[in-house]
């Protein structure tokens, strides 16, 4: 090892210190995906419940309007 205060042991120490920084933000990262996985996993069945409603809502309107030209021919018809 380098004596202390010289340049070679100063940018050792730096790289020392930069990596435990590293760890110490993999692990954080870590942390947060663990805290947000089942966020996620939320958002993913609400967009799926979303789209099968939105589905469900298309095919409604479309059979209203449908019924409604129905409707709408039988007045006008003699």
């Amino acid at each position: 090892m380098k004596p202390k205060g010289t340049p070679e042991h100063d940018d050792r120490l730096l790289e020392y210190l930069a990596g435990l920084q590293v760890e110490h933000l993999e692990k954080d990262l870590d942390d947060e995906r663990e805290w947000n996985k089942d966020d996620i996993t939320h958002l993913e069945l609400l967009e799926k419940h979303y789209k099968e409603h939105e589905m469900a809502y298309e095919e409604v309107i479309a059979a209203a309007r449908k019924q409604q030209r129905i409707k709408q021919h039988a007045k006008s018809s003699p």
